[in-house]
């Protein structure tokens, strides 16, 4: 299952695991973490996450239109942005 990074609510960053279904992904993130907030998808992550630079990847943050979404997370998905994150 595919995993968020995101802050939700502001300055909390949350670690959810998502549903395998991209357009129901692309869908929900519209309210978790909502339009125009930073976000980061991976197919898995090695070690849990301690922080993550969202301003490494300015062009993810979600839109309101769910196919722009889903392209992004085709992206992360083919090309994981693990240099954002900082592991435990």
């Amino acid at each position: 299952m595919p995993k968020l990074i995101c802050e939700f609510p502001p300055g909390v960053l949350r670690n959810a695991t998502t549903a395998s279904n991209l357009t129901a992904v692309a869908s929900a993130l519209r309210s978790m973490p909502g339009v125009g907030k930073p976000f980061l998808i991976f197919a898995s992550l090695p070690a849990t996450v301690a922080l993550a630079d969202f301003d490494a990847y300015p062009d993810y943050v979600v839109s309101a239109d769910v196919a722009a979404n889903e392209t992004m997370i085709s992206e992360m998905l083919a090309t994981p942005p693990l240099d954002a994150l900082t592991f435990v």
